[in-house]
């Protein structure tokens, strides 16, 4: 029989996260977001 933990409902929190606020400068993630939207694919 499974343990299951009991759930608690006084997690009340949110927490607001701005992803291009965390992100690095020379990372491939910047990189990736920068360009976004501007790169040719269709060779």
């Amino acid at each position: 029989m499974p343990k299951f933990i009991p759930y608690n409902y006084d997690q009340t929190s949110m927490v607001v996260l701005n992803f291009k606020d965390q992100l690095q400068p020379g990372t491939f993630e910047q990189m990736t977001t920068m360009t976004k939207g501007t790169l040719n694919l269709t060779a």
